[in-house]
């Protein structure tokens, strides 16, 4: 099809988690916020939050996890393309001078 764009209806994320503990590892997520804790032998931990770019089909979503592998299909809202995986973070405002003028 020309002049057409594709544009993917899932995002991916494969997480390789050698030795990790799946029985004891998580994954949440609402539309929009991504958390993973992975739990590994040794009692090593991973944490990671994440804003999404986009919005995801929660019930549409699914995790697979093995000893090796943690791989999360985010089914997105809407069949459109993202600039990234993360919600880029919110720019600090500048401070604005004081006007102590007399």
């Amino acid at each position: 099809l020309w002049g057409k764009k594709v544009v993917p209806c899932e995002v991916t994320i494969s997480v390789y988690a050698k030795n990790s503990l799946p029985e004891l590892s998580r994954v949440e997520a609402n539309s929009t916020l991504l958390n993973v804790h992975i739990v590994f032998e040794g009692e090593k931990e991973f944490d990671q939050n994440v804003k999404l770019w986009g919005v995801i089909d929660v019930k549409r979503s699914y995790v697979t996890m093995t000893a090796t592998k943690i791989e999360i299909n985010m089914r997105k809202a809407e069949p459109m393309q993202w600039a990234s995986l993360e919600l880029p973070a919110a720019k600090k405002q500048e401070k604005q001078k004081d006007d102590t003028t007399d």
